[in-house]
Formats: structure tokens, C-alpha cells, sequence
């Protein structure tokens, strides 16, 4: 199947949900819209839910570019040196194991391998190659591999290209999230304020914004955060709101026809604009 939906959003969803998980261990999140009850209230709950967006292109004019993808490629882990990141880096998503000492080349190939295959949702897949540290990545339609880097003890041996074409259209695409804040509490030191303020953390520590990249996500600007906090049957719950403009890069790959034959005519004219030789000829084009 060709990538034709150029946003990934299950990395947005799965790259937001892991830093606020991590950051906020005693806390409940969840992807839901709407208020929960005081009652039904876990000690502390955040809400997240997309506001608004893809809201428009960062890139403008023409974006796309016709490219010849590869049907498959052999790569190598050529050393296993303690310390080293190895790195397959496709479409822009990183898939690294590093080198402690004890994984020979042949484990860092295998895991690897499970890292690759570890998204059922990447249109990719990985298999050990022909000799113990070799692996192949195959693209499960034409052109849904359209970047490929490799950083360590890394090489690509050898590719398959394909013959036919795809078109690829890139771009930056930013949209909003919202996230809610919600406490039995409701002192600012240990009500919906102080989650918050952990929240706001998060978009500014750069293990969490490694973290979001590592999924394909970029924090682009986050708004103020804002009380609303209500009566809840009998009791006050405190609940602040803030919203985070995020970014992602979107790619949308297609089949194009390609030119395999050019029919062309040269024209000789004289020194007054007479014809005086024509010559007619088709060019097979590799």
C-alpha cells in the first residue's frame, strides 16, 4: 500500500503519551474528550485531545519530487565496539542499538532486526540477510522507504532498484493539542497547578524533546496555561488547561508513470530560414 496519509498521528499519540507517562508516574493519562466527574476522579488524571490542525504547510510552492525508490536494500553491521550507537535511521525515524561489549555483530543485527519490525504501522520490513551480520530492508510498497541513513559500524552493501517511479510530496505540518489538568487537590502546590507545571517541564527538558523526536515530533510553541477549575457535586476540583502546538513532517508517496521513449524531429534551416534537412528519431530512455 502506498503512503497516503502523510501524517503519522499514532507517533504523535504514542510520543506525547510516553513523556507525560513518564514524567507524571502517579498520575492517570488518557486520550478522552470531555470532564470526568469528581467522584469517579482517579487523585490526579490528564486529558489530552487534539484542538485543532494539521493547520497548514510550513513549506510553500512546489513540494514534491519524483524519485526511484529501491525494491530492497542489504545492509551490514561491520563492528561491535563498546559505546558505539548504531543507528538505522528511516524516513526520518530512528531505530538504534548500541554497542556494550557484549553484543557481537550478529546480536546487533537481530536486534535491530526487532526494532524494525517492532511497529506493525511502519511500511517496512527487516529480515536477516544472507551472512550472520547482515539484514534487508525491504519497502512494503514501491517508494514507502524514501529516506534512508546509517550512522556507527553501519554500511548498505548493495541495493535492489526498482523500476518504476514514485512522487513524493514533503512538508512541516503544525496542529495543537490540548491538555487538561485535573486534581482532588486544590492548593496550587498539589492541585491541577502543580501537574501542570510538570507538564510544562516536559516540552522544555531536552531527554523528553529527544524523546518526542525520537517519534517524529517536535514541540513548536505552547500557549498559556489557563484555570478551569468548577464545582464537582459537593466539592471543588481544580483543573487547568494549556495548549501545545506540535509538529510533524508529512510525506505522501505515489506511483508516477515514467517516459520510456522520446520521439524528436531536428530541423537544419539555410541562411534565410528555408528547411533544407530534417531528421526524425525515437530515443529509448534508460
Amino acid at each position: 500500500m502506498p503512503i497516503d496519509q502523510p501524517l503519522r498521528l499514532d507517533r504523535l499519540q504514542l510520543g506525547v503519551f510516553g513523556v507525560l507517562s513518564a514524567a507524571l508516574p502517579s498520575s492517570t493519562v488518557g486520550w478522552a474528550y470531555g470532564q470526568a466527574a469528581f467522584e469517579g476522579l482517579t487523585p490526579e488524571l490528564v486529558n489530552v485531545q487534539m484542538a485543532n490542525g494539521p493547520s497548514y504547510w510550513t513549506q510553500k510552492g512546489k513540494r514534491s519530487r519524483v524519485f526511484q525508490p529501491f525494491d530492497s536494500v542489504t545492509l551490514d553491521v561491520t563492528g561491535s565496539t563498546s559505546g558505539v550507537r548504531n543507528i538505522v535511521r528511516v524516513n526520518g525515524i530512528d531505530n538504534a542499538v548500541d554497542g556494550d561489549g557484549l553484543l557481537d555483530p550478529e546480536g546487533i543485527r537481530d536486534a535491530l532486526v526487532v526494532l524494525l519490525n517492532a511497529d506493525t504501522n511502519d511500511p517496512w520490513t527487516a529480515a536477516p540477510g544472507g551472512a550472520p551480520s547482515e539484514l534487508v530492508l525491504t519497502p512494503d510498497s514501491l517508494g514507502t522507504i524514501y529516506s534512508l541513513e546509517l550512522a556507527g559500524e553501519l554500511a548498505a552493501l548493495s541495493q535492489v532498484i526498482s523500476s518504476s517511479a514514485a512522487r513524493i510530496t514533503q512538508g512541516t505540518r503544525v496542529f495543537t493539542i490540548t491538555i487538561e489538568c485535573f486534581s482532588k487537590d486544590r492548593e496550587p502546590r498539589n492541585g491541577a497547578w502543580s501537574l501542570m507545571s510538570t507538564i510544562e517541564g516536559v516540552f522544555e527538558d531536552e531527554d523528553h524533546i529527544e524523546t518526542l523526536n525520537s517519534f517524529g515530533v517536535s514541540v513548536w510553541d505552547k500557549g498559556i496555561a489557563a484555570d478551569i477549575s468548577a464545582i464537582a457535586g459537593a466539592n471543588w476540583e481544580s483543573r487547568v488547561t494549556l495548549d501545545v502546538q506540535m509538529a510533524m513532517r508529512s510525506a505522501l508517496v505515489k506511483a508516477v508513470s515514467t517516459i520510456e521513449t522520446v520521439n524528436a524531429t531536428i530541423n537544419v534551416k539555410g541562411d534565410f530560414g528555408t528547411i533544407i534537412a530534417t531528421q526524425t528519431f525515437t530515443v529509448a530512455v534508460p
